[in-house]
């Protein structure tokens, strides 16, 4: 290949980023530009971290004496527990609740199971005793399945409340 057509060709590849460097700076700034501040500032905040993460677990891994294995297994134990637990449950709980749910409840009871998954996936190593030691008390010293339990209640309740309040303010 020649001079010239490798500078031709060179020249069409730089315009060819150009173009696609400019359409995604396109998309991105017609994506933000429907933000509120309020977006704008979580985005923000989730990005920074998402880096501050991502910087902590380069550390990590640079790090000689860091177990490979157990941050493998951190870093790809979350997606398989999101992929084989959490998603087939909530498409379980979405098909359930489009067949058996009255259509006026279905937003209340769609949010309230997903509130509950979040919730009881945050509480399980806390109701199973994961970490208790004998030799300290004070480690998950507290009644949790009773904080549970009530939360719980809290999060079906409210809704079936305030739906309450609702017909009985406007028959």
């Amino acid at each position: 290949m020649n001079a010239r057509r490798r500078t031709a060709l060179v020249r069409v590849f730089r315009r060819r980023i150009v173009e696609v460097r400019n359409q995604q700076v396109a998309e991105v700034r017609a994506a933000v530009g429907g933000l509120t501040r309020l977006q704008v500032l979580l985005l923000l905040a989730g990005s920074a971290t998402i880096a501050f993460g991502g910087v902590q677990m380069l550390h990590l891994l640079l790090d000689r004496t860091a177990p490979v294995l157990g941050v493998g297994a951190w870093w790809l134990g979350g997606p398989l527990i999101v992929d084989l637990l959490v998603v087939p449950i909530v498409v379980i709980t979405g098909v359930a609740i489009s067949r058996f749910i009255p259509v006026g409840w279905r937003r209340d009871v769609a949010a309230a199971s997903a509130l509950s998954l979040l919730v009881s996936l945050v509480a399980l190593p806390f109701l199973t005793g994961l970490g208790r030691r004998p030799d300290n008390p004070s480690l998950l010293d507290r009644n949790y399945w009773a904080g549970y339990l009530t939360l719980l209640v809290l999060i079906w309740g409210v809704p079936l409340v305030l739906r309450l309040f609702r017909r009985l303010r406007h028959p």
